[in-house]
């Protein structure tokens, strides 16, 4: 076919299409996305409605109908809690810069909006104060979301919606959260001591986020099973079970979960289990203690002995022995100073 034939009957087709189009603008039967897209090409330039129309159709038709394309990884998302998980998501059009009036990115979780972009909706914004999406990468094609200081209870499918002009696609991922945000250190997980003296059992632990958020932290004492010491802010529960310990309160959001035990008795031995919940999660560490009564050689190495009569006869001895010899020399004096004069 002669390329000026098939030029014109191109034209005609498109002008068909065009006034189909505007026909369907005005009756109202197009979606928001398609009205936002010939509205805006129809204002561009101040050009012609009808030449608008053909330039648009043409620009879907060779270079973004069909063309959307949206990838997320294929393997779950897998982090720690307390970390910030990014979950990925890019998508590409026809065109090489993203038009952000015709994008609507919706990100959701087990079927809940978690962040939204839309240019036109005054609504739009995160439903999670933990997640953010990069705007200024949406023109790149960068989908992603951020999520911050995550925990098990984010753990679960995701959806990143991206809609484009009058095309949509929607992409899910897992992300799982996994091992655990706190650490527990107990310096000494044996220990002996006597009793009647102090221990302190000490309990350290820190939390991934660094920062000890003192409202969900919960730690408990406990000695063969039964509770000895609690700390719960929320619950206001500071609770010493046992009136000779002491659970230094005002360091633990530090990290200092120690135990003072005072005045030990042997009924003070057994299994001790430093326990630290940290919003839902939980992790302990054991400690030993083992006290033991002083012996009778223990009793005798501390106690100071009277002087014995037969000690303090040799010390008499001894004393008349230095008095006797101090005499005899006292005596010799006089012949010594005669002996070096007449020499």
């Amino acid at each position: 076919m002669p390329t000026l034939v098939w030029n014109m009957l191109l034209a005609s087709s498109l002008a068909n299409v065009s006034a189909l189009e505007e026909q369907k603008i005005k009756g109202g039967n197009m979606t928001m996305a398609q009205r936002r897209f010939f509205r805006n090409r129809q204002c561009a330039n101040n050009a012609p409605v009808g030449a608008v129309q053909i330039l648009s159709f043409l620009m879907i038709f060779l270079g973004a109908h069909g063309y959307l394309r949206v990838g997320v990884p294929r393997t779950p998302v897998t982090v720690q809690p307390g970390s910030d998980a990014l979950l990925r998501c890019r998508f590409s059009v026809g065109y090489r810069t993203v038009d952000l009036s015709w994008l609507v990115l919706t990100w959701r979780f087990q079927g809940y909006e978690v962040a939204k972009y839309d240019e036109d909706d005054e609504e739009e914004g995160n439903c999670n104060d933990r997640a953010l999406i990069f705007v200024d990468e949406l023109r790149k094609g960068n989908a992603s979301l951020l999520l911050t200081n995550v925990t098990a209870e984010d753990s679960g499918i995701y959806t990143c919606s991206v809609v484009y002009s009058s095309y949509n696609q929607v992409k899910t991922l897992r992300l799982e959260v996994s091992g655990t945000s706190i650490q527990v250190l107990v310096p000494h997980s044996m220990i002996k001591v006597q009793s009647g003296s102090s221990v302190m059992l000490g309990c350290h632990f820190t939390i991934a986020s660094e920062t000890v958020d003192t409202t969900i932290l919960l730690v408990i004492w406990t000695l063969n099973g039964t509770e000895v010491a609690r700390y719960d802010e929320v619950m206001d529960e500071n609770r010493i079970l046992n009136s000779r310990a002491n659970l230094f309160c005002e360091n633990i959001s530090n990290g200092n979960a120690s135990l003072l035990l005072k005045d030990i008795r042997l009924q003070d031995s057994g299994e001790y289990m430093c326990i630290i919940m940290y919003n839902q999660e939980r992790q302990d560490k054991k400690i030993t203690l083992d006290v033991f009564a002083p012996t009778a050689s223990d009793m005798e190495r501390n106690e100071v002995t009277a002087p014995t009569a037969s000690d303090m006869e040799r010390n008499e001895v001894s004393e008349n022995s230095m008095s006797q010899n101090t005499a005899n020399a006292l005596m010799l004096i006089p012949f010594v100073v005669i002996s070096m004069y007449l020499q």
